[in-house]
C-alpha cells in the first residue's frame, strides 16, 4: 500500500512535502516516507477534493513507540515504550499538541490541482515546544497574519483594501483578539501559586489566633 501511494504522488503532494520538510528541518524523502505510511493518508485527498476539508494538519513531536517484539507480557511492552520524534497526519482532536503543528489551509471550494496548489493552499506553523499554545498563537497572528491582512489590497471589491469600513472593523476585531490572547497569557504566567501547608498545624494556628482575638475583645 505504501508503494502504491508513493507511485500516485504528484506536484500537489510534492508541494506539501517541500513545505513540511523546511518547517520540520527534515529531508523530503523522510517526509514522503512518513506521509505514505500514515494510516490517515486519506485526509490528504480529502483536502485536495472539490468541496473537501478546509484544513490539513500535521504534528511533529515525540510519540510513544512500543519496540517490544513480544506481545506476551504487557509489563515488558510498557517497559520498552520509548518516545520517538514523528511527523504524522492528524485531525487535531485525537492527540494533544505538544510541540509543532504544521497546517495547510485552502482558500477555495474548487478541487486542488497541480496547477493551482501554490495559489490556493496556504501553509502555517504553531511551535508549542515551550509548552505555551497561547504564546505561539499570539506570535502567529501578530507577526504574520495581521501584517499580511493589513497589506491586502483586494477584499472582493474595487474599493481600496483596508479603507473599507467593514474591513477596518474586521481588522480591529483581530487586533482585539490578539490583545485578549496577550492578556490571557500574562494572567496565566502570573497565576497564584497556593502554598502547601500541614493541615493540622494550620487549623491549630487558626484556632489559637481566633482565641486570642476573642479574649482581647472581651477584655475591652
Amino acid at each position: 500500500m505504501k508503494e502504491e501511494r508513493r507511485g500516485k504522488l504528484d506536484a500537489r503532494h510534492k508541494y506539501l512535502i517541500s513545505r513540511l520538510a523546511d518547517a520540520a528541518t527534515l529531508g523530503e524523502a523522510e517526509v514522503e516516507d512518513a506521509i505514505t505510511s500514515d494510516d490517515k493518508f486519506s485526509l490528504v485527498h480529502d483536502f485536495f477534493a472539490a468541496n473537501g476539508s478546509k484544513k490539513l494538519i500535521f504534528f511533529y513531536q515525540d510519540v510513544k513507540q512500543n519496540l517490544s517484539s513480544s506481545r506476551s507480557s504487557s509489563v515488558d511492552a510498557a517497559a520498552s515504550a520509548v518516545a520517538q520524534r514523528k511527523l504524522f497526519v492528524t485531525t487535531g482532536s485525537s492527540e494533544p499538541l505538544l510541540e509543532k503543528c504544521l497546517f495547510f489551509l485552502r482558500t477555495t471550494d474548487k478541487a486542488i490541482t497541480t496547477a493551482n496548489v501554490q495559489q490556493e493552499v496556504n501553509f502555517g506553523m504553531l511551535d508549542c515546544s515551550d509548552g505555551s499554545i497561547l504564546n505561539s498563537l499570539e506570535t502567529l497572528l501578530s507577526r504574520i497574519m495581521i501584517p499580511a491582512l493589513m497589506s491586502q489590497q483586494t477584499w472582493g471589491s474595487a474599493e481600496e483594501g483596508a479603507s473599507r469600513p467593514d474591513v477596518r472593523s474586521f481588522l480591529s476585531s483581530v487586533d482585539r483578539f490578539v490583545a485578549n490572547l496577550s492578556s490571557a497569557k500574562l494572567n496565566m504566567e502570573r497565576r497564584f501559586r497556593l502554598q502547601q501547608v500541614d493541615l493540622p498545624d494550620a487549623i491549630s494556628q487558626r484556632a489559637k489566633t481566633e482565641f486570642i482575638s476573642s479574649h482581647y475583645y472581651l477584655q475591652m
